[in-house]
């Protein structure tokens, strides 16, 4: 299986860098340290241990007492005819070696044990035996390259090497021993390689590469992170190491390389407390004589690699007695959480090799073994796979994919003081509640000012959570309608309603998956006021790049029903987005005359495939084949209150930059009684500010024309502007919301504000759907947020999900097309 890896190499000399980097391998004189940032596979692997330890205990020593035997072949790449790198006698000392350091015996007394046991197989993949172990050598002194520049920067790929001789990498550990790395390391490992090493490093006295190496293979990382700022960190995100400063290369960044007793006594300025035994630590980067420990959690972490990535290695028949026989493999769960990273499906010919597999009945490739569905929470999804090996055996399995949730989420109010929750739970996943008390499908007692977080999930941890609102008839805002809209299909990946605008509602939201929810009430929390008789421009847009038939409805006259049809007609708006980027439509309402004013009615968003949806029923779309059901879209409800008729018609409202500020424009129709406009700006479309004040006609039926410069501005920043429309009797109204870019083009990402201030703030960028965002403060701890996208200006809406405290934070942004990553600098006070 091709994948991208975490790759961590072990450094030649004590004077060695490491950095952050998206290249294979880059040199300095001192030395190298290549770690890869994470790709969607490795944090997999580390949030699958982080959870399996989590479930099983906190902080104990959570080994069973069995033994695991893992099957080695090692590769010795020749670069000449004449002579060998390695013998093998040096090759079988290596490995007893390696169990040293993983049985706490020898040099490495004092380690726990890891009870694991690495033993050269017996068998080849062609199952012919090799009774003194497996050791290849592969003559590369045809390679002028390999044979002068060794691996990686000059020399060959470490794929290249690979596609010389690999053994199937689900049923051995797979070593390469090579004439030189030159990008300066002694090694490199990783989860879904094995790893690769230097002859000389390894052969030549105490072999201390292939312990740490290993370890990387079985899902460790060094203490440390892999930066040069020289900020404090965690490396490997366990309990039992301490934070260290970063370390990385090209920077200046202090590192303890001792274990002496005097060097364990420094103080470690993460922790404010002594070094310690982390200065004995075989995934540190230490002075020689000093790997000799793995912590407890790194015991732990190891054998959790072991029992789910690494679980086939456990299975392989190429230590056994006897000579395998052969036989077509396919491993895997029979039931598999769809949110967990692994375990992943695997297929092995034994004593021969894949000849081609199906899925569904069409063929696949091994890489594509790692594709799962994704079907609605509360829902399963059934693959069939077939594997057929060149010696003509085959294997067929079929797995259901499931997704814990719940379905069809009503509230309602129960009592005068409380709320409850009913749903439907078809595969009876674990429910529980931060608020009232759950009984078989339904919450109860949940009191009218508390929300309710909801987490369901499987046995064995796996889940979602949902968070509902209180519901508006808690909080007594607006009237409930009379019909709660139902969603036969279910929730969805591919279809709902990410963004509303609407006078000064914007509201973005995920698809009816992400929210948790076919139906979603925020009367009480989105709402806007409009005025008899003017007209809005109105935007929805549909989720991702697929095509929504689009409703809108408002309640005009309160009595709970959408009403439709040439007479007191509620259907205000219809139309179906375009797909593609641009998934949005837009146009205008005009509110009557004759609508209920001055109380909030209720608006119905519609957003689904199907035509036939309406103000009740969302059908999605479900071809009625086995494994297509797309699920439904989604209902949002809103609120406005519809106010007396303005005594100002407002045109147009405009801005521009121009050489002296931000030149702003507007027209009115006409005007009864109009102080004046007071003009507020604000940077992040939430907060504004009074900037200035320009008189009113007072009362004219002719068209006016006003303008008003802002000269307090940066550049490169966009502002916020909105008209506050003053009577001479105390009233006022605003103007829409408009955004106007300071003289010259934005850079691709910026934050603003920036200074930040308070919990919220804003990271604008083209296509934002296509990037992942991490906050992190200057420790190189990542902060938890919660993350909206943003229309206006595309971006993101960042919030932290607990206290920001003020100081200097990066902000990491990763293309998940390509993998670029941008950094940006935030301040807040």
């Amino acid at each position: 299986m091709k994948l991208i890896l975490l790759i961590c190499a072990f450094l030649v000399s004590i004077g060695a860098f490491c950095q952050v980097s998206n290249e294979p391998a880059l040199q300095t004189a001192n030395g190298f340290c290549g770690y890869k940032p994470d790709s969607v596979l490795e944090n997999q692997i580390r949030f699958l241990i982080r959870q399996r330890l989590k479930q099983k205990s906190d902080g104990a020593n959570l080994r069973t007492n069995d033994l695991y035997r893992i099957p080695v072949v090692v590769h010795v790449i020749e670069p000449s005819t004449a002579s060998s790198l390695i013998t093998d006698a040096q090759i079988n000392g290596i490995i007893t070696n390696l169990n040293d350091a993983y049985r706490g015996q020898g040099y490495y007394l004092g380690s726990p044990d890891v009870d694991i046991a690495f033993e050269l197989a017996k068998y080849g993949p062609d199952c012919s035996a090799y009774p003194a172990g497996a050791i290849t050598r592969f003559d590369a002194s045809g390679n002028a390259t390999y044979v002068s520049k060794g691996v990686f920067n000059q020399g060959v790929t470490w794929g290249q090497v690979q596609s010389w001789v690999t053994w199937d990498k689900d049923l051995y550990l797979n070593v390469w021993i090579v004439n030189r790395l030159d990008n300066g390391a002694s090694g490199v490992g990783g989860p879904a390689e094995g790893f690769i090493g230097v002859a000389g490093e390894m052969s030549g006295g105490h072999d201390y590469v292939t312990p740490h190496e290993v370890g990387h293979y079985l899902g460790l990382g060094h203490p440390f992170p892999s930066r040069s700022d020289c900020g404090c960190g965690d490396g490997d995100g366990l309990v039992d190491t301490p934070p260290l400063i970063s370390y990385g290369i090209g920077s200046n960044c202090d590192h303890n390389w001792g274990c002496s007793d005097a060097a364990m006594a420094l103080i470690n300025p993460c922790t404010n407390t002594p070094y310690g035994n982390i200065q004995k630590n075989i995934m540190n980067y230490l002075g020689g004589g000093c790997d000799k420990l793995f912590t407890n959690d790194q015991v732990n972490a190891m054998r959790a690699t072991l029992e789910t990535y690494h679980a086939t290695l456990l299975a392989s028949p190429m230590l056994a007695p006897s000579a395998p026989t052969a036989a077509a493999v396919i491993s895997g769960p029979d039931e598999y959480c769809t949110l967990d990273g692994f375990p992943t499906t695997r297929v092995s010919c034994i004593c021969s090799e894949v000849s081609s597999i199906t899925r569904n009945g069409s063929a696949i490739n091994e890489s594509g073994l790692g594709t799962k569905p994704l079907p609605g929470a509360g829902s399963s999804t059934v693959w069939n796979y077939t594997l057929t090996c060149a010696n003509g055996l085959t294997a067929s399995k079929s797995i259901t994919f499931y997704n814990p949730g719940i379905r069809n989420v009503v509230t309602s109010c129960s009592s005068e003081d409380s709320w409850q929750v009913q749903f439907e739970n078809p595969r009876n996943y674990l429910v529980t509640s931060s608020a009232g008390t759950v009984a078989g499908n339904t919450i109860t007692g949940i009191p009218n000012t508390a929300e309710a977080i909801i987490n369901i999930e499987d046995g064995d941890g796996c889940g979602n959570s949902v968070t509902l609102a209180i519901p508006c008839c808690a909080q007594k805002v607006t009237p409930a309608a009379q019909c709660s809209p139902t969603a036969s299909n279910g929730l969805s990946v591919y279809f709902g309603l990410t963004n509303f605008t609407f006078g000064t509602i914007n509201k973005n939201s995920g698809n009816s998956q992400e929210d948790g929810a076919n139906y979603v009430d925020r009367t009480c929390t989105d709402v806007s006021v409009m005025n008899s008789g003017h007209s809005y421009p109105v935007s929805i847009r549909g989720n991702y790049t697929n095509s929504h038939r689009v409703k809108v409805y408002i309640d005009y006259n309160n009595d709970g029903i959408f009403t439709t049809g040439v007479a007191n007609n509620e259907l205000v708006f219809q139309g179906t987005t375009p797909g593609g980027n641009d998934n949005f439509i837009s146009g205008s309402i005009a509110m009557p005359l004759t609508a209920l004013r001055n109380i909030p009615l209720r608006v119905r968003v519609l957003a689904d495939p199907a035509s036939t949806s309406d103000a009740c029923t969302i059908i999605g779309y479900n071809t009625g084949r086995t494994l297509v059901n797309y699920g439904s879209g989604q209902i949002e409800d809103f609120s406005i209150t519809i106010q007396d008729p303005l005594p100002v018609t407002l045109i147009s409202f405009d801005g521009k930059p121009d050489a002296e500020g931000i030149k702003l424009t507007w027209e009115t129709a006409q005007e009864e009684q109009n102080k004046g406009f007071e003009i507020e700006r604000s940077l992040d479309g939430l907060r504004f500010e009074t900037k200035g004040l320009v008189t009113g006609g007072n009362t004219t039926l002719v068209k006016s024309k006003y303008t008003f410069l802002d000269s307090d501005v940066q550049q490169h920043l966009r502002y916020y502007y909105r008209l506050r429309q003053l009577d001479f009797d105390g009233k006022f109204t605003f103007s829409r919301i408009i955004n106007v870019v300071s003289s010259k083009d934005l850079a691709p990402f910026y934050v603003f504000p920036n200074p930040i201030v308070g919990q919220e703030f804003r990271v604008a960028m083209q296509s934002p759907a296509d990037y992942d965002l991490s906050f992190i403060a200057l420790n190189g701890t990542q902060l938890l947020v919660s993350k909206e996208l943003s229309e206006a200006p595309a971006g993101w809406v960042i919030k932290g999900k607990s206290e920001i405290l003020p100081g200097l934070y990066t902000i990491k942004i990763r293309n998940k097309v390509n993998n670029q990553v941008h950094y940006l600098k935030a301040m807040v006070r």
